[in-house]
């Protein structure tokens, strides 16, 4: 099936996401963060692409969106939201985050730029977490210990 690439382009300007998250425990929720998967569907393969936490590291990214201030939820209290992403002109988007503690008044919300490199999960260690020593591994005998960084 070929389709139109301006619907394509069309549907990728303005995202919005609702979501509902139910917290196994009593938390402080600062924001959200969020990846995409993608298939590239070629005439001989398809490529997947992730940038999923459990993925090798992508020029993509993770992003983290933190809300100014935490919600204070208790545990299965629902946290009730939406992400709206809407293209910009600097070949990125515009995100507006709402989060809602249901159960209460309280709501807070925040826009950010994209772009900002500020949002990205790099996954590199912070120049001053390297100069410290690693503690010893920890194990509760059922596993192994993870691995030392080196």
């Amino acid at each position: 099936a070929v389709v139109s690439t301006q619907r394509v382009e069309d549907s990728l300007r303005d995202i919005h996401i609702d979501f509902t998250f139910y917290p196994h425990a009593a938390a402080q929720v600062h924001g959200i963060a969020f990846w995409f998967d993608v298939a590239f569907e070629g005439s001989q393969k398809t490529v997947f692409l992730s940038t999923s936490p459990s993925e090798p590291l992508t020029h993509w990214y993770q992003v983290r969106c933190l809300m100014g201030t935490p919600l204070f939820a208790r545990p299965g209290q629902p946290i009730i939201g939406s992400v709206t992403l809407t293209s910009n002109k600097r070949q990125s988007y515009d995100v507006k985050l709402k989060m809602h503690l249901a159960g209460s008044s309280e709501t807070i919300t925040n826009v950010l730029d994209l772009k900002n490199p500020y949002f990205r999960y790099t996954g590199s260690v912070p120049v001053h977490l390297e100069t410290r020593p690693s503690p010893p591994p920890t194990t509760t005998g059922k596993t192994s210990p993870p691995p030392l960084l080196s």
